[in-house]
């Protein structure tokens, strides 16, 4: 027998080249470490083979009698034809990679959970700020769907850095020290819920395959983290694009309205006389505004930002807004500052933006109807007065009017369309706009589930 073995690896480096060198050595073995693309000719008349190798080549191997891979999932070699010997033996490397890989999750978690990357950017640009929110594996529950070596090695260090662990799989036998909950992988949903981060170390079998399809991320809280360390074929990959077609990727529309402007009014007698409210505020101070634009320009670099102004009346109001945008960027370019690329839209708030909605969707890249306010202007009523509140009808024929001539003006123009304000999460208007053709429904994060579920209950066909 030929005393070589071929070896095709990817990841060491002299060291462990090294001591698999003097392993292999000590046993009788001639290593043969295969770097770069492995052809038929390095392993045509080999009988053991350690590591990687194309399932293609290896059905071309007669003489080959026992392949170790160098890793645990070993689903590519187990098709029928792979090995021509039919008494060859394929073993794997469980139990090789716990501690190194948990690790590793570790390291990914506590990156995602202190938005290290952002702040890597940040640093980068020489900004010094914070960002807001972090999280932290103390008091987090994890759920971890498979309980192998990696899993139970994952768990194990988050157990000790204050973790509520759940574990998941096949049969419920003895709890491991690690877990505070172990379920039966028939109960996978209930131990998704509540769950801060979902792991799934799962081997690619048929059983595994799209084990997290759409009943498991709806039954996720929002903001949940997924980390997959085993095979991708794990996550249906249908349910992942669908979830990115309705706006799971992070959009932030940053409007220039005023905060608190209404219970500022009452606070303050006659400050109606004199109080300004979005745009009209901008145009009247300009340096403030200029601050503005030049702060969210530059933090269109660090994600997918839009602009969006309110209380816009027509297109002279808007052509002076665009300008103080391009001043804007002067402005940064001047000083060396860079800024990513964004989308401008408006409001419709306004009747005369109703009206003006044809030419203003010609220069801008979305509308977002502001339900709440065009509500009042349009039945001559204030949404803060509480004596009006049985007059106030959102289901009102004019309101309704108003979007749908909004939406067809702007379409034409290749304009979209959110609506926001309470209409939006109003499920008894959902069939109504998705009808209409409205391609966005602005909501509280609490109504984006039961919104989600009225969505796809219709048939609109």
């Amino acid at each position: 027998m030929d005393r070589k073995i071929p070896i095709h690896i990817s990841f060491y480096n002299d060291r462990w080249e090294k001591m698999i060198s003097d392993g292999m050595h000590a046993l009788g073995w001639e290593p043969v470490f295969l770097h770069g693309e492995v052809q038929l000719s390095d392993i045509q008349d080999s009988e053991l083979l350690f590591g990687m190798f194309p399932p293609a080549l290896l059905a071309q191997c007669p003489r080959l009698k026992w392949l170790q891979c160098s890793f645990a999932g070993v689903d590519t070699y187990t098709a029928p034809g792979v090995f021509v010997r039919p008494d060859a033996i394929l073993t794997n490397a469980s139990g090789a990679y716990g501690i190194t890989i948990s690790e590793h999750m570790i390291c990914v978690l506590l990156m995602m959970m202190r938005r290290m990357p952002e702040y890597q950017a940040l640093i980068a640009q020489r900004g010094w700020r914070i960002l807001g929110d972090i999280r932290s594996i103390y008091g987090s529950t994890v759920t971890i769907v498979g309980m192998g070596d990696i899993g139970s090695n994952f768990g194990r260090r988050l157990k000790a850095m204050g973790a509520t662990v759940r574990g998941v799989r096949r049969t419920v036998r003895e709890k491991p020290d690690w877990a505070d909950q172990v379920f039966p992988a028939e109960r996978l949903n209930e131990a998704l819920a509540g769950a801060d981060v979902v792991a799934l170390c799962l081997p690619g079998t048929e059983g595994t395959r799209s084990i997290l399809g759409q009943a498991q991320f709806d039954a996720m809280a929002p903001g949940t983290y997924v980390i997959n360390v085993g095979r991708g074929t794990a996550i249906d990959q249908q349910a992942l694009d669908c979830m990115r077609a309705t706006g799971c990727v992070p959009l932030v529309k940053i409007s220039f309205d005023g905060i608190g402007y209404h219970d500022w009014m009452r606070a303050h007698k006659g400050a109606e006389e004199t109080a300004l409210r979005a745009i009209r505020l901008c145009l009247t101070r300009p340096i403030l505004f200029q601050t503005q634009l030049c702060a969210i320009l530059r933090a269109s670099r660090y994600g997918n930002v839009g602009i969006m102004f309110p209380m816009v009346t027509g297109p002279d109001e808007l052509h002076r807004l665009k300008e103080a945008l391009a001043d804007a960027e002067d402005v940064l370019i001047a000083r060396g500052k860079r800024f990513g690329p964004y989308r401008v839209g408006v409001m419709i708030e306004t009747p005369a933006a109703v009206f003006m909605s044809g030419e203003l969707a010609g220069e801008v890249d979305f509308f977002s109807i502001g339900t709440n306010d065009l509500t009042q202007y349009l039945l001559a009523m204030d949404r803060q007065n509480p004596n009006l509140a049985p007059f106030c009808d959102p289901h009102h024929p004019a309101v309704l009017r108003a979007i749908r001539q909004t939406v067809e003006r702007a379409h034409q123009a290749g304009c979209t369309v959110g609506i926001c304000g309470e209409l939006a999460a109003d499920e008894a208007l959902t069939e109504a706009f998705l009808r209409l053709g409205v391609d966005e429904l602005s909501v509280a994060p609490s109504r984006i589930l039961p919104l989600r579920e009225k969505i796809r209950s219709l048939t609109l066909g």
